[in-house]
């Protein structure tokens, strides 16, 4: 890119940046024409560090209202845990059957 080239670029870019402070545009005039363009393509550390936060703070937020919105369910409801517990009870007592009928078929055998 010749440098007529780079200085007109560097016009309409700044031409068009309405937003950039009086003190920035003066920077910006004051820095060669690569110096400039390469400022005004990277950004303003400032607005890139602001974008950052608001990223992590709306990441931070989003889970937030995902583990408010679905809350996980700790306690057991009181008739699982009896049901639980005859099913227990009703297992033992074929456990004890199986077992007396391994006996009796082990004492039956010559």
């Amino acid at each position: 890119m010749t440098k007529k080239a780079k200085r007109q670029k560097l016009y309409y870019r700044l031409k068009d940046l309405e937003n950039l402070s009086e003190r920035e545009r003066k920077r910006l005039e004051n820095l060669t024409v690569d110096e400039a363009l390469e400022q005004l393509d990277h950004g303003s550390p400032k607005l890139n560090w602001i974008y950052v936060i608001l990223a992590v703070t709306a990441i931070f937020f989003i889970a937030w209202l995902v583990i408010e919105n679905n809350p996980r369910q700790e306690e057991i409801p009181p008739n699982t845990i009896d049901e639980m517990t005859e099913e227990i009870s009703s297992m033992h007592e074929e456990i004890s059957s199986l077992e007396q009928r391994i006996s009796d078929l082990e004492s039956k055998m010559p």
